[in-house]
């Protein structure tokens, strides 16, 4: 299950992350946003006040990117920095047993990592 934080109230979270894992889901969460590991191919993770000013700082890296049109990006921008979002994303995984990351980060990297196994 791929899924974002964003304004969800961190019980109704809690819940459904424990309903999906019960049910035999993987759960690859992103917090603050999913723009958060589209920003790791890019630099190393900062602080972000919200999702809307993560979504601000992607749109300085990411070509084609605005917070207006999400979807609307380069994918091919993306691809030579997956190494490196990989490794950024896992330096911030620092309960990766959690359900879901209680801090800054995404667990999309697992995702990816099975892709790639």
């Amino acid at each position: 299950m791929i899924i974002d934080r964003d304004a969800w109230p961190e019980k109704e979270l809690d819940d459904t992350c424990r309903a999906a894992h019960d049910s035999g889901f993987n759960i690859a969460l992103s917090n603050p946003c999913f723009e958060i590991w589209l920003y790791l191919h890019f630099r190393d993770p900062c602080f972000f006040n919200d999702r809307h000013d993560c979504q601000r700082r992607l749109a300085d890296v990411l070509p084609g990117y605005t917070p207006e049109k999400k979807g609307k990006y380069d994918v091919d921008a993306l691809l030579p920095g997956v190494t490196d979002a990989i490794r950024r994303a896992k330096g911030l995984d620092q309960k990766p047993d959690d359900l879901w990351p209680r801090d800054h980060g995404s667990r999309v990297y697992k995702l990816v990592e099975k892709f790639n196994a």
